[in-house]
């Protein structure tokens, strides 16, 4: 059976999302929880984040038995093995032609300055920088609607078969001694 989880992360503890040679990463600490509980199929993710980056709502796709009918119990057996950096949000039997990569509808990416004092609580999720105009970055911003050729963003060598993506919405907004 396809089992699909949703899940968060702290990025600040990896060098990365996918599979690495040296195993620090998401997707290996996930699949180290998952063969604690006799699961042993390779995961897959929606998407992969860079070393430090964090992820609220991440999607991922595994292979597991007919045995495994109580997703709850299994949902609080996963966290029990990936805690504290990772966190088991929910679990959803899917069906056998869901692939986890290309039925993503969008992502979202949030990106946090931080316009106090430097804390050393919260210097692993924001980015430390002073006030900025929330007006003048709305201008801009709305530079990045549409669809555009991203190529100049992404790493040289890179297999990705296109790089025009679009974008459906981008704006700032002051949250408390924040800019999101």
């Amino acid at each position: 059976m396809k089992l699909k989880l949703i899940f968060s992360y702290d990025g600040s503890a990896f060098l990365g999302s996918a599979t690495q040679p040296h195993g620090k990463s998401v997707q290996d600490a996930l699949q180290k929880a998952l063969t604690h509980l006799g699961i042993f199929s390779k995961i897959l993710m929606a998407s992969r984040t860079d070393k430090g980056v964090h992820a609220s709502f991440m999607v991922a796709c595994v292979e597991c038995g007919d045995h495994f009918k109580d997703l709850i119990y299994l949902k609080n057996q996963l966290n029990k093995f990936s805690h504290p950096y990772i966190h088991i949000k929910h679990l959803k039997f899917m069906p056998s032609d869901f692939e986890v990569r290309f039925d993503v509808k969008s992502r979202e990416y949030r990106y946090i300055f931080y316009h106090g004092n430097f804390n050393p609580f919260v210097s692993r999720y924001v980015y430390f920088y002073p006030k900025i105009d929330i007006n003048k970055a709305n201008e801009i911003l709305k530079y990045f609607f549409g669809e555009h050729d991203f190529k100049y963003f992404c790493k040289s060598g890179s297999d990705v078969k296109s790089t025009v993506r679009k974008v459906f919405k981008s704006h700032a907004y002051s949250y408390k001694n924040m800019t999101i």
